[in-house]
């Protein structure tokens, strides 16, 4: 008796197991694991977006501390943060013209004493205005 073939029928998925020679219907067991990892890692993915979001909160808010203390400190104290900032530019400045200078021929003595006196102008400049302010 022959038997009848199920032309475009779907073909069962199943496992070959060559150590024991069987073939069998894909295991219920790994399925349900796979499940449960891909659940397991959309679960630390969610918790890393949290922590991120904790920890750009937090800088956020060091930073608006850092810049309401900054603001406080120039209001209390108007002159000398003028000071200050007006010798960090001298600073720079005499920095990088004796940076460009070393490149030169000519003596770098001769801008270290143009160095020296422009401080010391800088700084009778700056006596001078305290004076007037204060």
């Amino acid at each position: 008796m022959a038997t009848t073939t199920n032309i475009g029928q779907a073909v069962p998925r199943g496992v070959v197991d060559t150590a024991h020679e069987t073939v069998s219907s894909v295991n219920q067991e790994l399925e349900a694991e796979v499940k449960s990892l891909r659940s397991q890692i959309e679960s630390l993915r969610q918790s890393l977006v949290e922590a991120g979001h904790e920890t750009a909160d937090a800088v956020a808010a060091k930073a608006k501390q850092a810049g309401a203390k900054a603001t406080s400190t120039v209001q209390q104290y108007p002159v000398t943060t003028v000071l200050a900032a007006a010798a960090l530019g001298a600073v720079v400045v005499l920095a990088s013209r004796m940076s460009w200078s070393s490149h030169s021929t000519t003596s770098s003595s001769r801008y270290i004493d143009r160095a020296e006196g422009m401080l010391s102008e800088l700084r009778d400049a700056l006596v001078s205005l305290k004076g007037r302010v204060l």
